[in-house]
Formats: structure tokens, C-alpha cells, sequence
């Protein structure tokens, strides 16, 4: 019996074994880089709707024990990783499983929300995969921004809410920096100071700022540099130009260099007027900074330094230009042939000393002397003969078809321009913090700048135009402004919590405030300025019923991020050198600052669809503006008439809501609504539309990539902004007479990422791209400005297009390390 025993329980022991491994099985997978095949240690992968899961090891494997006929969900998440799950049964996983990860923006710009108080925080990474023709800071606002809006790919300029560029306030590691003063086309401003590649962070509002930050109307963007913790570095060549950059870290200091060429003329090929362009832009940076004193010290010294130079030269030799306008039915054409030159050089010389003390997190305080130097000049010595037409449209007419069949009119044009500008502009300032206490911070500081300005005038020019010439006498004179401008402001913010017990659950509400107070005063005018200014924010701790995307579709209570913000405040901007010059060329020192109030209501909320982050952020504002100083634009020159002479407001609403449409991508749809208008007092006109009435505005960034080979990806880019109004020159009471065309513009970039790697050791290499973009996908001929030329047939005036530029195609090869 005790043998029959044994037996029997070895047979039962041999059966058991299999029998209870019926009862669990066993998966494995590995997880890989999408785009480097190298295996991803310490992914966290789970079953989904359960608490079990495991890590995986060194080279990426897995493995999990599950219940045999059951379906399950597999999720794979890793920071710097989009999370990636997949449904399938027990059996079905028997194999090996693979998870490559696609890594997590690739994407070269981040767009978070907007922080507390209505500053929009924009992450820069590099420029290599953003579709654009300049790759400037000022044309991706346009695209980044909300309420920011331009009718040109050229330049640097942008308009927000009704203002216009000379009302943005732009500060690079605290300093103030300028835009040219004789430029009067886009394609002649070259590059703007920001260098994106340096870039380490970008803060940008559209009104209802801080007082901490200067005295403009409009906006306000502050750029701070980086502070390399490594070796890096990058290359971006293409037939447009390109760019390098270079940073490195050695104990105490740290040294960032930066350069950039331009060279636009395969692209300004496509405009109107043909002839030989010569646009060549090239600027070098540096920035570096030394820490002072012992590293286990409480006290913490700074000494930093920015150093840049630009040298931008434009010279163009027009030939002849071919306009067709009008309708199908009413074609019009203008033939122009020219004769001689447009040159346009500006040297810029820029410069900071910054030391920086700071006691732990508790106090900090900046002091800065800076300083810039521009050498601007233009010489136009210009001949033009032109004819304008009816043309035949009528297809029938084969022999006449799309030829001139009624001279409208004929005429001549010269202008003749001899002008050298010089400005140099020395400021001395200090910037200082102190946490009183875990809810008070107290921040002051305090600006004197020195402006010395000296700008010779010799120009005439005459327009023949159907027997009816209008001449313009020589403007011969040398002007010269020196002056003094000192500023001062204090600000106290204040954040709390409020903790309010509501079934069974303890409730935080998160809000703040900031106010403050700005001082400014001008030599010139001899006027003081005193600008309140309010912020206040509120993060509810509210919970709502969300559906999420689950196994069993489940109705989740979620967290409602959800914030609301608001500002008031008074800004004002005393004139500066371009503002005081009037059309006769004449200074008028008794102009007043322009004064401006805002009113500011937002919302940012973030919610789930399908799984999916989104966030949405509107904004409603009103602006009411007193002592104008009205202008006249054309192109990119703005021509004010140099006196407080009327009033003026703006309102509207912008909305965006951007998220992950596309796992790892970023994209977002804007759209704003604008109303500004004016009324000055040497017109009978009443309330006009301003030239930076813009209606509507609308942006769309869309990124994907193929689900296959995520190292493929596509960017589009899609601009529109409905008509600014136009007026013939001279007449004051024609202003704003017509309306313009809409702009509309679509770009696109193809990428191929050749290597891509989160491993690289310092100093090797990161990433290799190749990006082939098509500007202005559709060839839309938008419209920047109009030449106005009368009619000797019915004695009127035409509105003759000056189109930008069509179609191009752009390659560029992008390295990082």
C-alpha cells in the first residue's frame, strides 16, 4: 500500500505541474526608441485598470505573469516618452511583444499655458522644424502668440491688439532692445536682435503686464538667455542662410556664441519687380557668465556679460515691374521700367555688464550697464517711367488676349534720398526681489537712460502722373536730440490658499495679486508719468464628471484645471525720436506721452478628450487710448503726423486651444476678434479704422507624423487676417479710404530625422534632420502696401498692389549636440 501511495502521488505531482500553469501565463515584450532602435531601462509598463506591473531592464525587456482568456491592456509610459498602450488577449501575447516610443515633442517649440498673472511662457528648443522664412522671433510670435498679428514674412514687425511695432517693448536678459529707424520695407530690416538658439526661455504678454516691465502701449516680451550646464551646439544651413551656436560650461563660467547669415535674394526673385537683389543680413552674439565666491556660501555673485554686432546690407537694382490688379472684368495692368539703385546699410553695436547677489531664494538684486550704437544709412538715387492699362480678358480674343488695349495713364517718377542716421543709447539700471515670506514677494528697481540721436536729412522727389506733378522739395536738414529718460516702479505680489471643507473632502483655492507702481519721466518734455497697474488670478479647486476613455468607458470625477485671471492698469509711452518727427521733417518737443488703459478678463482651462490634454485660453480686453499721435503706414514705414491730436480705443477677444491632436505633437488653433478705432482733430471724419484694424485673425499650427516611422514628420503652418484699411497720401481726408486684401498664407515643412538619440554624452551628437519646406504653398500674391496713380481717362486714382513674395521652395540641413 505504501508503495501504491508514493506512486500515485508522483503521478499526481508529474499532472499538477502543467495544470497550474494553465491557470497563469507568462508575456514578455521589450520597449525601443521609435527613432534609435536603443532599448528604454526603467519604462514602467502596467495592466491597465489594475495595480499590477513591472519595470523593465537594462535592454528594455519585460515580463509579466497574467490569467489565461482574459482580454487585458497593456500601457508603456516613460518620461520624455508619449504613453502608449495596446489591447489584445493572454494568448495573443504569447509572442514577443515590441513597444517603440515615440519620443515626446520633437517638436521645436513648446507653448504652455499662460502663467498666473497672463504671461504667455514659450520653451524654446531650436528653430529647425518651424516652417519660416526668416526663422526670427518676430515671425514665429506671429504664429506663437495670441492677439499677434503681421501682413508680412519679412522683417521682424508684428502688430498686437490694435498697436502698432513700435509699441512692443522687448527686453533680452533685461535690457532693452530697438528695431531700425529708417527702414521702410520689411525685406530691408534683416535679422531681429533675439537669437532663438540662445534662447532659454520666452515671456510674453499682450497688455495687462506688471510694472516691473517698461513703458510701451501694446506688448511686451522678455527673452532670457541660457545658461549652458554642458557642451552643445548647432548647425542649420539652407539656400536662405543659416545659423550655428555654440555653448559650453567649465566650472565657474559658462560661454554661449551665436551666429547667423541671411541671404534672401533666390526669394525677393518672386516679387513684382524684377531686377538684381543684394540682401545680406549677418549678426554674432555671445554671452557668458562667472560665478564669484565660494560655492557653500550663502551670498551667491554673478557677473554676466552679452556682447552682439550686426551688419545688415541691402542694396537692390530694379529693371522693370509687371502689376496686373483688378477684377476679371476690369483688369488692370502697370508696367514700370526702372533705372538705378535703392542701398540701405545699418551697422548695430550692443553691449551689457550684469552683476548679480542673491541670499539663497530670499533676495536677489541685479545691477546693469548697457549700451548700443547704430550707424544706419540710405541712398536711393531711383528713375521709373511707367504705363497703366486696360487689359483683355476676353478668351475669345485669341490675337489681343491678355494685352494692352486703353492706355490709362502714363508718368515718371525720381526719388533721391541722401540720410545717415547715428543713435547711441546708454542706460544704467538695478533689478531687486525679496521673499518677505512664503505668500510677499517685493520687487523694485530703478533706470536712468542717456539718448543721443542725430539724424541728417537731404531727400526730394517728384511724381508725374497723367500731366499732373506733384513735387516734393529737397528736405535739407540735420537734426539732433540728446536726452535723459529715469524710471522707477515697485510691485508686491501676494498668493494664498483657502481651505474650505466640503463633503468629505478638503478644498484648496489658489489665488493671487500683484500691483504695483511705475514712475517714468523725459528731459524733453519735462512730464512725469505715473502708471498703476493690477493683476489678480484665481485657481478654483473645482471637480467635475468627466468621460474618459477607458476598458469599460467609465464617467471619471476629474479635477477641473481651471484658472481665471484679470488686469487693469495704465500705460503710457512718452514719444520717442520717430514720433516727434512730423511729415516737414520738423521735431516737436511739446509732444505728450501717449496714455492707454487696459481692462483684461481670461481663462485658461485644461480638459481631456479621449484620453488627449487640451487646454483652452480666451481672453476679452478693452483699451481705451487718450493723446494719440496719429501715423500713416506704408509698408513697413510709419509716418506720424507728430502731435497728440485725437483718441482712440480697441477691444476684442482671442481665443486658442492647443494639445497633443496627434500623440507626441503639439499643435493649436487661434482665433482673434479686433475692433480699434480713432478720431483726431484735424479731420471731419469722426471715428475712423485705425491702420492696424485687423478684424479677424486666425492661426493654425498642426504637426503629425507617420505611425510607422515617427522620425518622418510634417508641419503646417496656416496664417489669415482679414483687410487693413488704406488711404492715398496727402489727403487727410481720404484716410483709411478703402479696405485692403485679406492675407493668407499656408506653409509646410517635411522633416526626416536621420539620427535621433536621448543617450548622446556631451558633446556628441543629438540629432540630424533634413527639412524641406514649400513657403507660401499656394502662391497667394498677399499685398503689403499700395502705389497710387491717377487716371487721365476719368481723372481718378488707382490703388496699384505691392505684392510679397510667391511659391518658394527651401531646403535645410539641421545638426544638434
Amino acid at each position: 500500500m505504501k508503495r501504491l501511495f508514493f506512486i500515485l502521488c508522483l503521478l499526481f505531482l508529474a499532472n499538477a505541474r502543467p495544470l497550474l500553469a494553465q491557470n497563469t501565463l507568462i508575456i514578455r515584450g521589450q520597449v525601443l526608441d521609435s527613432i534609435s532602435a536603443e532599448p528604454i531601462s526603467e519604462a514602467s509598463v502596467r495592466i491597465k485598470n489594475t495595480i499590477r506591473g513591472t519595470k523593465t531592464d537594462e535592454k528594455g525587456f519585460f515580463s509579466l505573469k497574467v490569467q489565461p482568456n482574459t482580454a487585458l491592456g497593456l500601457e508603456v509610459s516613460h518620461v520624455g516618452y508619449v504613453t502608449q498602450s495596446i489591447n489584445l488577449t493572454a494568448e495573443e501575447a504569447l509572442n514577443l511583444i515590441v513597444f517603440k516610443l515615440v519620443i515626446r515633442d520633437m517638436g521645436e517649440f513648446t507653448v504652455t499655458e499662460k502663467n498666473a498673472l497672463g504671461l504667455q511662457i514659450i520653451s524654446p528648443k531650436s528653430l529647425s522644424s518651424i516652417p519660416t522664412v526668416t526663422g526670427d522671433m518676430g515671425d514665429l510670435i506671429k504664429v506663437l502668440g495670441m492677439g499677434v498679428s503681421g501682413n508680412s514674412e519679412f522683417g521682424s514687425a508684428y502688430n498686437v491688439r490694435g498697436g502698432n511695432y513700435d509699441e512692443n517693448l522687448i527686453y533680452v536678459n533685461g535690457i532693452e532692445v530697438y528695431r531700425p529707424f529708417l527702414v521702410r520695407a520689411g525685406e530691408q530690416e534683416g535679422l531681429s536682435f533675439v537669437n532663438v538658439n540662445l534662447a532659454r526661455s520666452v515671456q510674453f504678454s499682450t497688455g495687462g503686464w506688471q510694472a516691473q516691465f517698461g513703458d510701451k502701449l501694446s506688448s511686451v516680451m522678455d527673452v532670457s538667455y541660457k545658461k549652458p550646464k554642458q557642451t552643445e551646439g548647432s548647425i542649420n544651413v539652407g539656400i536662405l542662410g543659416g545659423t550655428a551656436h555654440f555653448g559650453m560650461s567649465r566650472k565657474r563660467l559658462t560661454t554661449l556664441l551665436g551666429i547667423r547669415h541671411r541671404d534672401l535674394r533666390y526669394l525677393l526673385n518672386t516679387f513684382d519687380v524684377s531686377g538684381s537683389y543684394l540682401p545680406v543680413f549677418s549678426d554674432l552674439q555671445s554671452f557668458s557668465t562667472l560665478q564669484l565666491g565660494k560655492k557653500e556660501s550663502r551670498w551667491r555673485k554673478e557677473i554676466s556679460m552679452l556682447l552682439a554686432y550686426a551688419r545688415n546690407r541691402y542694396r537692390v537694382f530694379p529693371t522693370s515691374q509687371s502689376t496686373d490688379f483688378g477684377t476679371l472684368g476690369d483688369a488692370k495692368r502697370l508696367f514700370v521700367e526702372y533705372k538705378g539703385s535703392e542701398l540701405m546699410n545699418y551697422d548695430t553695436y550692443q553691449g551689457a555688464l550684469a552683476y548679480k547677489v542673491s541670499f539663497k531664494t530670499k533676495f536677489s538684486s541685479t545691477f546693469t550697464a548697457s549700451g548700443v550704437q547704430t550707424y544706419e544709412r540710405e541712398f536711393a538715387d531711383l528713375l521709373g517711367a511707367y504705363r497703366l492699362c486696360d487689359v483683355n480678358k476676353n478668351i475669345a480674343d485669341q490675337e489681343n488676349f491678355n494685352q494692352c488695349n486703353l492706355i490709362r495713364g502714363e508718368g515718371g517718377a525720381f526719388r533721391y534720398s541722401r540720410n545717415f542716421l547715428n543713435a547711441n543709447i546708454l542706460s544704467i539700471q538695478n533689478r531687486s526681489s525679496w521673499q518677505l515670506n512664503e505668500k510677499l514677494l517685493l520687487e523694485a528697481g530703478a533706470e536712468a537712460k542717456h539718448e543721443k540721436i542725430r539724424d541728417e536729412i537731404f531727400e526730394y522727389s517728384y511724381f508725374d502722373s497723367a500731366g499732373f506733378v506733384r513735387y516734393s522739395p529737397p528736405a535739407d536738414s540735420s537734426l539732433n536730440l540728446q536726452s535723459w529718460r529715469v524710471a522707477a516702479y515697485a510691485q508686491l505680489s501676494y498668493t494664498d490658499t483657502i481651505y474650505k471643507q466640503r463633503s468629505n473632502r478638503l478644498k484648496k483655492h489658489v489665488y493671487g495679486l500683484n500691483v504695483g507702481l511705475r514712475a517714468s519721466q523725459w528731459s524733453v518734455n519735462q512730464e512725469w508719468l505715473i502708471s498703476p497697474r493690477a493683476q489678480f488670478f484665481l485657481r478654483p479647486d473645482w471637480y467635475a464628471k468627466q468621460k474618459r476613455k477607458t476598458n469599460k468607458n467609465q464617467t471619471d470625477t476629474v479635477l477641473v484645471d481651471i484658472q481665471l485671471r484679470a488686469a487693469l492698469g495704465v500705460y503710457q509711452q512718452a514719444p520717442f525720436y520717430r514720433e516727434l518727427r512730423n511729415y516737414s521733417n520738423e521735431l516737436n518737443f511739446n509732444l505728450k506721452a501717449q496714455q492707454s488703459i487696459h481692462g483684461i478678463l481670461g481663462m485658461d482651462w485644461s480638459f481631456f478628450v479621449n484620453d488627449k490634454p487640451f487646454r483652452l485660453t480666451a481672453e476679452a480686453y478693452y483699451k481705451h487710448i487718450s493723446r494719440v499721435i496719429p501715423y500713416d503706414m506704408d509698408n513697413m514705414r510709419l509716418r506720424y503726423y507728430g502731435l497728440n491730436a485725437g483718441q482712440a480705443y480697441a477691444y476684442g477677444l482671442d481665443t486658442r486651444i492647443n494639445g497633443e491632436f496627434i500623440p507626441g505633437t503639439e499643435s493649436w488653433f487661434s482665433l482673434s476678434y479686433l475692433k480699434t478705432s480713432e478720431d483726431v482733430n484735424f479731420d471731419t471724419l469722426g471715428f475712423l479704422r485705425r491702420p492696424t484694424d485687423q478684424r479677424l485673425t486666425g492661426t493654425i499650427f498642426f504637426e503629425d507624423h507617420l505611425p510607422s516611422n515617427p522620425t518622418a514628420r510634417v508641419y503646417l503652418r496656416l496664417l489669415y487676417g482679414s483687410g487693413l484699411p488704406f488711404g492715398p497720401p496727402n489727403i487727410v481726408n481720404a484716410r483709411a479710404a478703402i479696405p485692403g486684401r485679406a492675407y493668407r498664407r499656408v506653409d509646410i515643412g517635411f522633416t526626416k530625422f536621420l539620427k535621433y538619440s536621448t543617450q548622446a554624452l556631451p558633446g556628441e551628437l543629438k540629432s540630424m534632420a533634413v527639412h524641406f519646406e514649400i513657403l507660401n504653398l499656394l502662391g497667394i500674391a498677399n499685398v503689403i502696401s499700395y502705389n497710387w496713380v491717377r487716371d487721365y481717362v476719368n481723372n481718378g486714382l488707382y490703388a496699384v498692389p505691392n505684392k510679397l513674395s510667391l511659391r518658394f521652395f527651401n531646403l535645410r540641413f539641421v545638426a544638434n549636440w
